[in-house]
């Protein structure tokens, strides 16, 4: 007689599996507008999205500078396109990944592409960063005060979120956080502001958590007023896309793959989830790349671009992106 076993998940197990369902969605969700807003793929979406950063009033303030600190810009763009590679190779028809090991690393990849590019964009402004905080601190300074971010970059949210004070700039009008319900269910465009908008508190009402720690560490105190909860909140920089990464790539970092890994997902959700944030990490970093071509030269672009994939030997498939980017930004595109 046959016998077979039936593995019924564990509370803990099932609480893993919602947590990665709302993760997916907001990924999944993101893509969507995204390919909506741009065009399908990383090609098509990526072309029509540097159309769109040229529209935007901000672009043209930027001017050619001499000076910056080049080889540091450089540095900052071989993290970013080394982490996109790195992303790029589980999707190359000769290396046959499995997309639970490689969603384990893939936020740690995403953000790196991400902070690399902004970290060069930034240094090219002569305003380099030294760490996370700082970069991610002065990139919501920019989406808050500059003309340069277009939807959904654009959208970001400040205040307390406790007591339900906080509020989103530039988001559609109208438009409220997604409840519970909304989150597990399947994305549309329909449900992508509210659900988009849920994302950003939640990461703001995290990293405001952690503040509330550390001022109770270093207060000595086991309890905060809510006014003093009001007034370390103010001190928060704006909440955006951009802390959501980071507060992605810490959880894949220092809070276990369990979730990646586990047997009852379906693998249709794991390569939704490896799909939409590799196109998140591409787009994202692209509008770095198309800011510092307009900053530093699309000669030099073009240059720093071939120096980088001169290092590719005889496996191209993994920097076809950059032959993409190069034809972009390069001097023929007039990034200059």
């Amino acid at each position: 007689m046959a016998v077979f076993s039936v593995h019924l998940p564990t509370a803990e197990e099932e609480d893993r599996t919602r947590r990665f369902q709302v993760q997916k969605n907001y990924l999944l969700g993101l893509a969507q507008y995204l390919e909506n807003e741009y065009g399908a793929g990383t090609l098509v979406g990526g072309e029509s999205l540097i159309g769109v950063l040229r529209q935007q009033r901000g672009f043209a303030r930027i001017q050619r500078v001499n000076g910056a600190d080049e080889k540091a810009c450089a540095t900052a763009l071989s993290l970013s396109w080394s982490g996109i590679i790195q992303l790029e190779l589980a999707s190359w028809s000769k290396v046959q990944f499995s997309l639970p090991y490689t969603n384990a690393w893939a936020p740690v990849h995403a953000y790196y592409a991400v902070s690399g590019a902004a970290r060069a964009w930034l240094t090219a402004q002569s305003q380099p960063t030294t760490s996370h905080a700082t970069t991610l601190k002065a990139i919501g300074s920019e989406v808050q005060g500059r003309h340069l971010y277009p939807p959904p970059w654009n959208v970001f949210c400040t205040g307390f979120c406790h007591d339900g004070s906080h509020s989103f700039q530039n988001a559609p009008k109208h438009e409220t956080p997604a409840d519970s319900g909304v989150l597990l269910s399947n994305p549309d465009l329909s449900t992508f502001w509210p659900r988009y908008l849920k994302m950003l508190e939640t990461t703001r009402r995290h990293s405001l958590d952690r503040r509330f720690d550390e001022w109770k560490r270093q207060q000595g105190k086991k309890r905060m007023l809510t006014s003093q909860k009001e007034a370390v909140a103010a001190t928060v920089p704006a909440t955006t896309l951009f802390d959501f990464l980071w507060r992605l790539r810490v959880r894949s970092n220092y809070h276990g793959v369990e979730p990646f890994l586990m047997t009852h997902v379906a693998p249709g959700w794991q390569r939704d989830f490896y799909e939409s944030i590799r196109l998140v990490a591409h787009h994202s970093s692209l509008m770095f790349d198309c800011w510092v071509a307009r900053r530093l030269g699309s000669a030099w672009y073009a240059e720093t671009v071939g120096d980088f994939m001169q290092y590719r030997d005889h496996s191209p498939e993994p920097v076809q992106f950059l032959e993409m980017r190069r034809d972009l930004l390069g001097p023929k595109s007039g990034g200059s």
